[in-house]
């Protein structure tokens, strides 16, 4: 059940931002099913693809068998989807919670720069974003390919406010510790010199 805060008609949209290419395999069909899901039980809910399809026929029809399923299941004006966009740390920022749930990650900088900005971050346990981040203390992991626990990840942060203050100052402490960018230049620095 959604809390009283929720239910209030006038309460502001909860803005979910899905960012990458379309391109199969990159999650934004997990997404879209979670998100309508979820919708459902949350009205205030939106949610905003960004990215391109890099040109090929492949990727563009990913892309439209996603726009044509917002159309079936009559979710148009809660749907957005975007180009590739310049400004991604504004589109973070803009977000209340970003989306990653990618089949598979080596290393996730969309969920590194999520979690840098302070953005809360639902991502798949598909390799690289388990390693950014503690489940349930500084982001939400859900199983791969699991679009029951995506919907139940998307409405835990919509329903609880207080949780994605919580990952969102957890998030940047942890990856601002774990990936001190100052202290790996330097360490880079230091062997360099040793072998010169």
């Amino acid at each position: 059940y959604l809390s009283r805060q929720l239910l209030d008609d006038k309460q502001r949209e909860i803005k979910l931002l899905y960012l990458g290419h379309f391109i199969p395999g990159k999650g934004q069909d997990y997404a879209l099913e979670s998100f309508r899901s979820a919708y459902w039980q949350c009205k205030i809910l939106r949610l905003r693809f960004v990215g391109g399809d890099m040109g090929l026929k492949k990727n563009r029809e990913f892309r439209e068998s996603l726009q044509k399923k917002v159309l079936e299941w009559g979710i148009v004006d809660v749907v957005e989807f975007e180009g590739i966009v310049h400004d991604v740390e504004k589109e973070i920022k803009e977000a209340d919670i970003v989306l990653n749930f990618s089949e598979s990650e080596s290393f996730s900088f969309t969920c590194l720069e999520t979690l840098y900005y302070g953005t809360p971050l639902i991502a798949s346990d598909s390799g690289g974003p388990s390693e950014l981040f503690i489940h349930q203390e500084s982001g939400y992991l859900v199983p791969n390919k699991d679009v029951d626990a995506m919907t139940e990840g998307i409405l835990y942060l919509a329903k609880n406010p207080y949780v994605q203050r919580i990952y969102s100052k957890n998030s940047k402490n942890f990856v601002r510790t774990k990936f001190n960018f100052n202290q790996k230049v330097e360490g880079l620095r230091k062997i360099y010199h040793k072998f010169l």
